[in-house]
């Protein structure tokens, strides 16, 4: 049974925190490939991710 939007993105969210099993990957991977607003949820993710990353290792400012 292919997923929805609703499961795509909270199995995305998921794996943000923990590794995603094999039928969880198939069954995202079969909806991200035909749905847009899903893929570019992904890609928000992931900058969103990489942006907080590159903060946290960011020198501060000594005052």
């Amino acid at each position: 049974m292919l997923m929805n939007c609703k499961e795509s993105t909270q199995l995305l969210s998921e794996g943000e925190d923990r590794p995603l099993e094999a039928g969880e990957r198939l069954k995202l991977k079969l909806h991200l490939l035909s749905c847009r607003g899903c893929r570019n949820y992904s890609k928000q993710l992931r900058f969103i991710r990489s942006a907080c990353r590159q903060l946290s290792s960011a020198p501060r400012d000594a005052k």
